[in-house]
């Protein structure tokens, strides 16, 4: 996942929104967090935010729901 996820948001520019599954928002993650991020709970309809900076992609939350 993460060989598929990796490429795909390294060519994005602007605002970009992605609708995916739990396992599409820990391989994004884990180009911030490693290996690690691929244990994260994602809760189901919750929203993760990266961001990225000049120094790279920074995480601004994950697995975020609303009541």
């Amino acid at each position: 996942m993460c060989a598929r996820v990796r490429p795909v948001l390294e060519k994005a520019s602007g605002r970009v929104v992605v609708v995916a599954h739990a396992g599409t928002a820990r391989a994004a993650l884990s180009m911030v967090a490693g290996p690690a991020a691929l244990s994260f709970a994602i809760a189901p309809l919750s929203v993760t935010q990266m961001t990225l900076t000049p120094a790279g992609w920074a995480v601004e939350c994950a697995s975020r729901t609303f009541a």
